[in-house]
C-alpha cells in the first residue's frame, strides 16, 4: 500500500474524525470567549439623550459597589432657595410628563412637583420579562419639612387599568437607598383617593415621599399627588432652584470616557463617595475639574492631564476597592486619588444590615452609626487601602490618599489620626486639608452647599483642587 493511500485511509478513520471535530469546537469557544471577552471592553455607543431631564437611573444593589447611576441620564436636586447665588432656576413647564412610557431593564426614577401643571401624569409600563423583582418604576417627591410631632398626609389619588399594587415610601433626605416607612396600597380601575400617614417624628424633620410601581406591565393615571396637614416647603423664597447631575456612557457624572488616553496624556482618576461626586455642586465647580485646569497650566512639560471622576454617592472605601478594580484601572490612570469621608468605614452591606434591623428608627439609626465609627476608629480601611496600593503598582499608576475634612467633629479627627500616619508608615502619599479650609474661611458651615445640606460647596471644592495639585506637585510629578 503507497504512503498517500495509507495516509487517506487513516484520514477517513471514525476517532480521526471525532478528535478533528472536537479539535475545532474547541478553538471556536475560545475564540467566541475571546471576542466576549473584547465585547464587554469596548465602548457603549448609545448617545447622550438631550431630552431626559428628571429621569434618574439606578441598577439594584450588590454587595460590592452599592448602586450604580444608569448610564447616559441625568438627575436633578433641588433646594428651597438660593443663598449663595449659586443654582439654576427651575420652571414648573419643564415638569410636564405626560405618557411617561417605560420599557423596563433598569430601574428608573421620576421627580414631580406639587403642581396642576404636573398631574395627570399618564404612565404606561411595559415588560416582556417576568422576572424582575427588583426593578421598580418610582416617582419622587421633592424633600418634605416635616415639623416635630406633626400629623401630615400624603393624598395619592388615580386609578389603573387592572389591580396593581404599589408602595408608598418615606426616605431621610440624602439617604434614598434606605427607606424607613412603607405602605402598600391597591390601585384599580376605579378612580379613588388614597390617604396615607406620615410617620411621626420627635425632631423637625426632611424626608422625601414616593411611590414604586414595580415592573409589572399596564397603564397607571396618577391625577394628583398632595402633601396635607402642613406647609411642605420653607417659603423664603417663591423659587425653586437645582443642581444638574449628568452621567455619562460609563455611568459616572463626567464627560464621556475615550477608553485609551490620548497621546501624551496622564490621566487622573479620582474614586470617592459623594464628597468626590461632589453633591449639590456644579460639574465644573467640582475639585476634579480644579485640580485638571491647574495641571494643564503649569510649565513642568510632564504632558497633558484628563482627571476623571469616578465617585459615587455613598460608597465607602470597600466599595471604592471594587469600582476601582471593575472600573478604573480600564482606562489606564497613572495617578489614583482616594478621597475619605468620616463615614468611609462602614460598607454597603453592614449599612444595610443595621438599617434593616433598626428600621422605622432614624435616630437610633444615627446614633447606632455614629458609636460603629468611634469604636472601630477606621482601622478596617487600612487593609484595603493596601490592597489598592498593590493594585495600583501592578497597574504602574501611584496611589494618593486625601480627607477632605470640612466639619469638626470627633469623627473626622479620628478619620485623619488612624489614616495619615498609617499611609506614612507605608510611603503612600497623604493629607488632609482642615487648615486649609480655616484659614479660608470655609469651614463647618461656612463649607456646606446649604443649611439642609452639609457636603462641601464650590469653594471648598477649589481649596481641596489646590491642594491636591500641590501634592501632585511635589510628591508625584517631581
Amino acid at each position: 500500500m503507497s504512503v498517500s493511500n495509507e495516509r487517506s485511509n487513516r484520514f477517513n478513520r471514525p476517532w480521526f474524525k471525532i478528535s478533528l471535530a472536537i479539535m475545532i469546537l474547541a478553538i471556536g469557544i475560545g475564540i467566541s470567549l475571546k471576542v466576549r471577552s473584547t465585547v464587554r471592553m469596548t465602548e457603549p455607543t448609545k448617545p447622550m439623550p438631550q431630552n431626559l431631564i428628571y429621569i434618574l437611573g439606578g441598577s439594584t444593589p450588590d454587595d460590592e459597589v452599592g448602586y450604580r447611576p444608569k448610564p447616559c441620564t441625568w438627575s436633578r436636586q433641588f433646594y428651597p432657595d438660593n443663598p449663595r447665588g449659586f443654582f439654576h432656576e427651575a420652571s414648573l413647564e419643564e415638569r410636564l410628563f405626560i405618557d411617561w412610557k417605560i420599557q423596563p431593564s433598569e430601574e428608573v426614577e421620576l421627580c414631580v412637583m406639587p403642581s396642576d401643571r404636573t398631574f395627570p401624569l399618564k404612565i404606561k409600563v411595559t415588560s416582556n420579562q417576568s422576572n424582575l423583582p427588583d426593578w421598580k418604576a418610582a416617582l419622587r417627591h421633592l424633600p418634605i419639612t416635616v415639623p416635630a410631632g406633626a400629623s401630615a398626609q400624603l393624598v395619592l389619588k388615580g386609578f389603573a387599568n387592572s389591580p396593581r399594587k404599589v408602595h408608598v415610601l418615606f426616605w431621610p433626605e440624602g439617604d434614598w437607598n434606605h427607606p424607613y416607612f412603607s405602605h402598600e396600597v391597591l390601585f384599580s380601575s376605579e378612580r379613588k383617593e388614597h390617604v396615607i400617614d406620615f410617620p411621626k417624628s420627635k425632631f423637625d424633620a426632611r424626608i422625601i415621599a414616593g411611590i414604586d410601581l414595580g415592573a409589572e406591565s399596564g397603564e397607571f393615571d396618577l391625577d394628583e399627588l398632595r402633601i396635607q396637614g402642613i406647609d411642605p416647603f420653607e417659603r423664603s423664597t417663591e423659587k425653586q432652584f437645582f443642581i444638574d447631575n449628568i452621567f455619562n456612557r460609563w455611568g459616572y457624572r463626567d464627560k464621556d470616557w475615550k477608553m485609551e488616553p490620548a497621546e501624551g496624556t496622564i490621566r487622573v482618576a479620582c474614586i470617592g463617595d459623594s464628597f468626590t461626586f461632589a453633591q449639590g455642586v456644579k460639574q465644573n465647580a467640582r475639585f476634579t475639574e480644579v485640580l485638571e485646569s491647574i495641571l494643564n497650566t503649569n510649565e513642568s512639560g510632564v504632558g497633558r492631564f484628563e482627571v476623571m471622576n469616578f465617585g459615587l454617592c455613598g460608597y465607602s472605601t470597600n466599595e471604592e476597592w471594587h469600582a476601582l478594580q471593575k472600573d478604573v484601572f480600564r482606562f489606564a490612570p497613572k495617578i489614583v486619588v482616594l478621597t475619605m469621608c468620616w463615614n468611609d468605614s462602614i460598607f454597603f452591606k453592614r449599612e444595610a444590615e443595621l438599617n434593616e434591623k433598626l428600621k422605622g428608627r432614624p435616630e437610633e439609626f444615627s446614633k447606632e452609626y455614629s458609636r460603629i465609627v468611634k469604636e472601630e476608629e477606621f482601622r478596617n480601611c487600612i487593609p484595603i487601602i493596601e490592597k489598592m496600593n498593590s493594585a495600583c503598582n501592578e497597574h504602574g499608576c501611584q496611589l494618593v490618599v486625601g480627607i477632605f475634612n470640612n466639619a469638626d467633629s470627633e469623627e473626622w479627627k479620628l478619620l485623619a489620626s488612624t489614616i495619615l500616619p498609617s499611609m506614612k508608615e507605608r510611603g503612600i502619599p497623604a493629607f488632609d486639608i482642615r487648615e486649609e479650609l480655616i484659614s479660608g474661611n470655609c469651614f463647618g458651615l461656612q463649607s456646606s452647599v446649604h443649611e439642609t445640606d452639609h457636603h462641601p460647596n464650590e469653594k471648598a471644592h477649589a481649596i481641596y483642587g489646590q491642594k491636591l495639585a500641590n501634592i501632585l506637585k511635589t510628591e508625584v510629578l517631581k
